[in-house]
């Protein structure tokens, strides 16, 4: 990952010119002086605050990594809990339908009256079941009616997937066509029996990732934190000022340089005369 800091080209240009007058000095101490300690200043604050500029601006691209894992994370655990809810219904259908079997075995000649009032029971925690899962929605997504969510973890990665699955009534395979006898009854029971284990895999499978992304969001939060504390161990100043201050520095000293030059070759012209 890169921060996406620019630098001007008057102060790329005046940079390289001071890095090259610097190398081409070498090592001597007597060359070293013709780069003033003004324009060599100027030059460390202009690369101080253009690493402070990196720093933050890769801070700021992974926050936006975070928070997109942050949204990310509050629609997996709201999915988890809806799935809790969903597995709750589901039981009290088992539960009833238990019951309803152990009373028809004690008296089976009340299993008509039983299995009628089961029925209209039933049918209405089945379409309570697909209301639930229809109108639950999580920023836009529903992951039980089959959505699929992207969570991109940082700009250079791939997308994670999550893909969701369908729990209303018909996918889970709780449609009555009319319970008449307890293999009717037992089926129904099956289906329930099914249906749970479907729910419970795929909240598994939801808190696996939730686990996953905690933990990023966990190390992406002390990177940016790590980010910044870097970027606040530089003095920063303004690119664009310095920059204009260091050309004038460069500016000053050139001059002050062909001057210098001016002068030494006049005194060589007089001293020839003697």
């Amino acid at each position: 990952m890169t921060g996406s800091v620019v630098i001007s080209s008057v102060i790329r240009t005046n940079l390289l010119q001071t890095q090259r007058e610097s190398e081409s000095l070498g090592n001597s101490d007597a060359k070293k002086t013709l780069v003033s300690p003004a324009v060599q200043e100027k030059t460390r604050i202009i690369e101080d605050s253009f690493a402070a500029s990196v720093l933050n601006a890769q801070a700021g691209e992974l926050s936006q990594s975070l928070d997109t894992i942050n949204q990310g994370l509050r629609i997996l655990e709201n999915t988890d809990s809806a799935l809790s809810k969903l597995s709750a219904l589901l039981r009290q259908s088992s539960n009833l339908a238990d019951t309803v079997l152990d009373d028809i075995r004690s008296d089976t000649s009340k299993a008509p009256e039983k299995l009628g009032a089961f029925e209209i029971d039933f049918n209405k925690n089945t379409q309570a079941i697909s209301q639930f899962v229809n109108e639950f929605s999580e920023k836009g997504i529903n992951l039980l009616q089959g959505d699929e969510m992207s969570i991109t973890v940082n700009q250079e990665a791939r997308p994670f997937i999550v893909e969701g699955r369908h729990y209303d009534s018909q996918a889970l395979g709780l449609g009555s066509e009319g319970i008449k006898t307890g293999e009717d009854l037992h089926a129904i029971k099956n289906n329930l029996r099914s249906a749970l284990d479907s729910v419970q895999n795929f909240s598994v499978t939801l808190r696996d990732n939730i686990s996953t992304f905690q933990t990023r969001q966990g190390f992406t939060a002390q990177s940016i934190e790590a980010l910044k504390e870097g970027a606040k161990g530089f003095e920063v100043k303004d690119l664009s000022e310095e920059g204009i201050n260091l050309l004038a520095l460069q500016t000053r000293q050139q001059l002050s340089d062909s001057n210098v030059s001016l002068a030494s070759a006049e005194q060589s012209s007089i001293l020839r005369l003697f």
